[in-house]
């Protein structure tokens, strides 16, 4: 039988063997990683060779990640002909390893060898492992461990990026939402009279014509709002678990233009605060917001309406330094929210149906700041945060009659899919040193989860009407929230 080799092999034949050589082409460079330890940081150098030449390797970006590999996360690039990377040491023992070498318009170069990415542990004492008056120690080793951190992290300076922001948006939602609440009981149409509190047939004058008498219903209302709102936040590796609680204040105006177009506005404050359930951080803040809302009747049933919210916020924050010390600051931050949402209001005698889609966008912001008051005072630099929340949902309300009026009850049912999208991501550095404490994080995040709302309402004869709404989230992973809103209003 005669025998082939590679001269005899077509280009083709020959091509998965290039193939393959090209794949295998990470063999080439060998990596020994080395972290060193100093004070609140850890320096991570690569240190990779040419296995070819055993020559140090001179050019492109070591690409670092912390965390065992298939559960890390991104750490950031060294660049070989530079320093070292210099990262926030944190308590307890990680992972750090080397995946590629970026050479730029070469692309990525794996390092991976036979048993997996190089990787160097540094394991760090965790609070109440070292003695007092003894020096904290930590060491550096090539074995591969499971990571593990603290049961209470040490580092809280997360503590300034993660809870203001929550803040922030909590609030701008509630006021998105409540502006819904409002509008949805001020739709009307030429042949039905016009709806109060969430849905109440407010009074009109006696008359024949059912239509006369609609358009001739008061058109001008005054009302207060009252809101609470409540969120927990589950503890993460770089900050403990946190409650926000805040209660707003409002009073507004609607006015009801035509039958087909309703306008309204709110103003009011905020007063927040938000306690940690490992440190001794607090942190408190008083916000004043505006609102404006319109919405249009484009038939009997169905509506589009659109919201508008912006809202300043300053607060107080006083942080744990986990050294026995306190560190304040006084940061200012602002936030702008929009909604649009269509949808339809359909009545079977004493029930109605009102199915909806709602678009909401809220963008955050904390400008930059600096922390006074302690040895361990940082430096955080601005952040904002675009969340982009797509809402399908529907409300189905009775209505009883008692002798002052009407009672409605009801309950609605909302899905929601947020995705979060960090514009100016937030990184932190000690005054005194510069040392860097707080790596930016610009990772996009996306979210699905519902709501779940009861509440009642009633009008009374003369015009005045109240509500009480309590709102639950569902299937929420993470965190935890709940709002009540309260209302009175007085027709002119």
């Amino acid at each position: 039988m005669k025998k082939s080799n590679i001269t005899s092999l077509s280009s083709l034949a020959v091509l998965p063997c290039l193939l393959s050589m090209a794949a295998d082409a990470s063999a080439a460079i060998e990596c020994s990683p080395n972290a060193m330890v100093s004070g609140s940081t850890v320096a991570l150098v690569g240190n990779c060779i040419d296995t070819d030449t055993s020559m140090p390797i001179t050019s492109g970006a070591e690409v670092w990640h912390i965390g065992p590999p298939g559960s890390s996360s991104p750490l950031g690039t060294r660049n070989v002909g530079g320093g070292a990377l210099t990262v926030p040491a944190l308590p307890g023992e990680h992972t750090y390893y080397i995946s590629a070498i970026d050479m730029g318009y070469g692309g990525l170069v794996s390092v991976a060898g036979e048993g997996g990415y190089p990787t160097t542990v540094v394991n760090l004492p965790c609070p109440g492992e070292v003695l007092a008056g003894a020096a904290a120690r930590a060491r550096a080793t090539r074995v591969r461990r499971h990571d593990h951190d603290c049961a209470t992290p040490t580092t809280n300076a997360a503590e300034l990026a993660t809870p203001l922001m929550a803040v922030q948006g909590q609030r701008l939602k509630s006021n998105l939402d409540h502006a819904q609440s409002r509008m949805r009981t001020l739709r009307a149409n030429r042949n039905v009279p016009a709806f109060e509190m969430q849905g109440v047939p407010l009074p009109v004058k006696k008359t024949d014509d059912p239509a006369s008498a609609a358009r001739e219903t008061r058109r001008l209302g005054v009302y207060v709002l009252g809101l609470g709102d409540y969120l927990r936040q589950n503890r993460s590796d770089t900050q403990s678990e946190f409650k926000l609680r805040s209660t707003a204040l409002s009073v507004g105006a609607d006015y009801r233009l035509s039958d087909e177009w309703v306008f309204g506005a709110n103003a009011g404050g905020s007063h927040a605060r938000i306690d940690f359930a490992e440190t001794l951080s607090e942190q408190k803040s008083k916000g004043g917001q505006v609102t404006a809302y319109t919405n249009w009747s484009i038939t009997p049933s169905a509506y589009v309406s659109a919201t508008v919210s912006y809202e300043a916020t300053r607060y107080a924050l006083q942080r744990d330094d986990g050294l026995g010390g306190v560190a304040e600051a006084k940061p200012g931050g602002r936030g702008l929210g929009l909604s649009l949402s269509a949808g339809r209001d359909m009545n079977f005698g004493a029930w109605s149906v009102g199915p909806y889609v709602r678009i909401d966008s809220v963008t955050s912001r904390v400008e930059a700041f600096e922390e006074s008051g302690s040895t361990e005072a940082i430096s955080v630099s601005r952040q904002t945060v675009r969340s982009t929340s797509y809402n399908l949902g529907a409300q189905v309300q009775m209505s009883v009659p008692v002798s002052w009026g009407l009672v409605l009850p009801y309950v609605r049912v909302e899905a929601t899919h947020r995705k979060q999208r960090t514009r100016d991501a937030a990184s932190a550095s000690l005054v005194n040193g510069n040392t860097t404490v707080l790596i930016p994080n610009t990772a996009d995040t996306s979210a699905g989860y519902g709501n779940v709302a009861l509440g009642v309402s009633s009008v009374h004869q003369g015009g005045m009407s109240w509500y009480a709404d309590y709102e639950t989230g569902v299937a929420q992973k993470g965190y935890r929230s709940q709002r009540l809103g309260l209302g009175l209003r007085f027709e002119l």
